[in-house]
């Protein structure tokens, strides 16, 4: 029985550690202008482990109700020391979302997978207010 609770207790604080070392992100501001397509999005590392690079993707509906989607990749490079540090924040600005087609006034889902340098990954989601 003692045997066991020990092996119980070393197995929590064990997960328990792991799962406070991994990544974290949030979406701290993000703005969606139509004319020209630009986004731009201020991302903090909420996480203790640093963050090597950072997956988006951006969906709505179009003036005609179809759905425009666009990817974008923001890579460690984009990064002073090659990573966005725990507590640090980056701002982004993306001119360029080919083929993606915002209404003025329409909401728009941003969705940001962040890679950790552990290789552990965290999603998190964003709406924002596409503006002329």
């Amino acid at each position: 029985t003692i045997v066991g609770g020990i092996l119980v207790y070393h197995v929590f604080f064990s997960t328990a550690s792991s799962i406070s070392s991994n990544s974290g992100i949030e979406v701290v501001s993000g703005e969606l202008y139509t004319n020209p397509n630009i986004l731009t999005l201020t991302v903090k590392n909420t996480g203790s482990t640093p963050i090597t690079s950072i997956q988006g993707q951006i969906t709505g509906l179009t003036a005609s109700g179809s759905t425009t989607t666009a990817v974008f990749t923001i890579p460690s490079s984009s990064f002073s020391t090659g990573a966005l540090s725990p507590g640090q924040s980056y701002a982004y600005t993306n001119s360029s979302l080919p083929g993606f087609s915002p209404v003025a006034g329409n909401q728009y889902t941003i969705v940001l997978t962040a890679t950790g340098s552990n290789g552990a990954t965290f999603t998190t989601s964003y709406t924002v207010t596409a503006q002329a």
